[in-house]
């Protein structure tokens, strides 16, 4: 698999989530670190490894169709958000539902084999795999890089002493609406996750989110991230700007390969 996961929100349609007006978390890799051009490069790698499987297959006499990229995690990191209403109206506190890319072929007789290959001699898919991402990877680890960076750099709040006095503010608000069990926002998703979706769960989360509200639990986190977020944006504009340089890098290798005819 590629740095940038293939995997949607099944139910919301791509760019259909908003930006969040207090944006935590993942969130942040979206806010103004002109990164368009790692999205483009998975992009432009998954469809050229789909190219090139289709061309491997048509050579072993088989039809392939390519499968359709597929990527909203923007969407996804926004829906999310604690203050999302729609999704804990839906969801309560499991993630919204994710579905991967639909697979369109036909899976006929010795389909499979010449797609995947045996221990021994390996399929269409992985040696295509391998002719893209050996050129690509290292640029994707580099950018995986930065990105666990930045979010290592906006975590902490809960352990905050800002943090702390907002999570005191909220179990009181808990308590005084029934649900004085819970020690956290998150200790509360930890207890529902076990099970499948139901009206307590639900009726919890909007507790949840009224109190979070109430008492500005996450906007007062989104302030906090804001400027742990700035601060690393500005120590690392070199780090960031190398990154773009080998995103333009990569484009060109990409390039190469896309040109070739199989």
């Amino acid at each position: 698999m590629s740095l940038l996961s293939t995997t949607s929100l099944a139910s919301t349609p791509a760019g259909s989530v908003p930006l969040s007006a207090h944006p935590v978390g993942m969130e942040w890799r979206e806010r103004d670190l002109d990164l368009d051009s790692v999205h483009d490069i998975d992009r432009r790698t998954y469809d050229e490894y789909q190219r090139r499987v289709a061309a491997c297959m048509r050579r072993a006499g088989l039809r392939y169709v390519q499968v359709r990229f597929v990527d909203e995690r923007p969407s996804y990191y926004r829906s999310i958000n604690p203050l999302r209403a729609e999704t804990a109206n839906e969801f309560g506190y499991h993630p919204p539902t994710l579905a991967n890319a639909v697979d369109p072929n036909q899976h006929v007789d010795g389909f499979d084999l010449a797609l995947d290959g045996t221990d021994d001699q390996p399929g269409c898919a992985p040696l295509s795999f391998k002719a893209v991402h050996d050129l690509v990877d290292p640029f994707f680890r580099e950018a995986q890089a930065v990105l666990d960076s930045l979010d290592a750099a906006v975590d902490g709040f809960f352990a905050s002493t800002v943090g702390q006095s907002k999570l005191a503010a909220w179990r009181s608000c808990m308590a005084s609406a029934g649900y004085d069990q819970f020690e956290s926002p998150q200790d509360a998703t930890i207890h529902f996750l076990d099970g499948d979706i139901a009206d307590q769960e639900r009726m919890v989360r909007a507790a949840d989110l009224r109190c979070d509200q109430e008492v500005h639990l996450t906007e007062e986190r989104s302030e906090w991230e804001r400027g742990r977020f700035e601060a690393w944006r500005d120590s690392n504009a070199v780090s960031l700007s190398e990154l773009r340089d080998r995103a333009r890098e990569a484009s060109g290798a990409l390039t190469t390969l896309e040109s070739q005819d199989l």
